[in-house]
């Protein structure tokens, strides 16, 4: 993805969020739908209700992630996802992890890596 959508979608989906212009996604919506999706269904069942939510497009988003990786295997799609939504959890109590980027948005978004 070239840096300069990837500044535009931080954006769009950073005022979206802040504005109220979207309806979000609690994040035990997004993990159930994975659950329901997997086969192999690696996505443990939080004990509580998460506290974090999703932009729409950022559900989507992992969606087609999972679907190409599901083209060469289930299992690798299902651990990747877990992987993502298990940072995602991890930031809830901590949200400022991660690290700053100035290229790709000037709002004040913070960046963690799930995998290298």
């Amino acid at each position: 993805m070239k840096l300069s959508v990837c500044a535009t979608c931080c954006d769009s989906r950073y005022d979206d969020l802040k504005s109220g212009r979207v309806k979000t996604i609690s994040g035990d919506e997004v993990e159930a739908y994975f659950r329901e999706k997997s086969a192999a269904a690696p996505f443990a069942a939080t004990r509580s209700m998460t506290v974090y939510d999703f932009h729409p497009e950022a559900r989507a988003d992992l969606d087609e992630i999972w679907e190409f990786i599901r083209a060469d295997s289930v299992e690798a799609a299902d651990r990747v996802i877990a992987e993502i939504l298990a940072s995602v959890r991890a930031l809830v109590p901590f949200p400022n992890q991660g690290h700053s980027r100035p290229d790709p948005t000037s709002r004040p978004l913070r960046f963690v890596v799930v995998r290298e």
